[in-house]
């Protein structure tokens, strides 16, 4: 039963990381181009 909640609570840290990379990476790829077309 531990490495079922081990599993899960893993996936769970992986599905928040992507969410949190996708957000905020739109974000920064933007500003940097934006200061390159400057």
């Amino acid at each position: 039963m531990d490495i079922y909640q081990h599993r899960r609570h893993n996936k769970n840290l992986l599905m928040v990381h992507l969410i949190f990379v996708t957000k905020y990476r739109k974000k920064i790829v933007l500003g940097d181009f934006r200061d390159a077309v400057k």
